[in-house]
């Protein structure tokens, strides 16, 4: 009767417990990521025009390049024509509004402005294994159900963490091991700013 009483005692704590964390999730989520915060960092970082010879992206403004938008007049780009792009063709392709954790999608947009939506998949996919410690999703680059799943699955507080933790290292990596050294500190920098 004892141990019962017990057991019964046992699920109502972790009935308890579920309720509370379920609670707690649901305030968290409902604070996605924002845009206009990931945004302004990023311009803050890209600041100004640029035409660097060694740059293979060309003339640059505002972390846009001639090379990707031959048909934007870069020079005279203004950062509301800037976040237009930026929304459409890097936040929005990798359904960063979802993201519950703002440094993680700053993290994953600032990744894919600079080195391309395929390589941030990439590094989002291993660092989704890593954090599972199997392979949960296939590391081929493409933003498709099966990775959106998973990254939205791991968003609960010390996943998420690992998850942030895991792509910031991938990020490093991806870096360290570009033969072309000129900018890493400016690269490095977008990594922990």
């Amino acid at each position: 009767m004892y141990c019962r009483a017990r057991a019964i005692m046992a699920l109502v704590v972790l009935f308890l417990i579920a309720v509370i964390l379920q609670i707690l999730q649901t305030e968290v989520r409902a604070s996605m990521a924002d845009f206009n915060r990931a945004v302004e960092h990023l311009l803050d970082i890209e600041q100004g025009y640029v035409n660097d010879p060694d740059d293979p992206g060309g003339e640059t403004k505002y972390g846009i390049s001639k090379r990707s938008y031959p048909d934007v007049d870069i020079k005279n780009l203004t950062p509301e024509h800037a976040k237009r792009i930026y929304f459409r063709d890097w936040w929005e392709p990798l359904s960063l509004t979802e993201v519950f954790n703002q440094e993680l999608a700053s993290q994953i947009f600032k990744f894919a402005v600079n080195a391309g939506i395929h390589r941030a998949v990439i590094v989002l996919q291993t660092s989704i294994n890593e954090v599972f410690g199997l392979p949960t999703v296939v590391v081929d680059g493409i933003f498709g159900p099966q990775t959106r799943h998973a990254m939205l699955e791991v968003q609960s507080g010390l996943l998420e963490t690992y998850l942030c933790a895991f792509f910031k290292l991938g990020i490093i990596q991806y870096y360290a091991s570009l033969k072309k050294k000129k900018y890493i500190f400016g690269w490095l920098k977008r990594v922990f700013s």
